[in-house]
């Protein structure tokens, strides 16, 4: 996801049924994905970090069952990559090996709620 002009924000989705660019106002996207955070965070169950009534919110637990997403601000912080993924159990140390060696990652637990680690 990536600022565009006139308050809005360019979004690039790369997901198993092809890939989509939209832009979209600002205010049409949850807070968790408009504020970048300061280093990587890992946020499961999804309701822990985003408002459940929320439209996007919605979308990504109907559509794609989404309840688990990986939050990495870009070194230019001029941006946001999100990864989402079906099920409440976090992203394996596997999964994220290569963005705990590029940014220091501490590793996944079972059973948190949110946390920081490295769509």
């Amino acid at each position: 996801m990536l600022a565009a002009p006139d308050e809005r924000v360019e979004t690039i989705t790369r997901h198993r049924f092809g890939a989509a660019a939209h832009l979209l106002p600002i205010g049409r996207l949850p807070p968790a994905l408009t504020e970048p955070p300061d280093r990587a965070v890992m946020v499961t169950p999804l309701s822990a970090r985003f408002d459940p009534a929320h439209d996007v919110t919605k979308r990504f637990a109907a559509l794609y069952s989404i309840e688990c997403m990986l939050l990495l601000p870009p070194p230019d912080r001029l941006g946001l990559l999100w990864i989402g993924k079906r099920g409440l159990d976090p992203f394996t140390d596997e999964q994220t090996g290569a963005s705990r060696r590029s940014r220091r990652v501490p590793p996944t637990r079972s059973g948190s709620r949110s946390r920081t680690t490295s769509s």
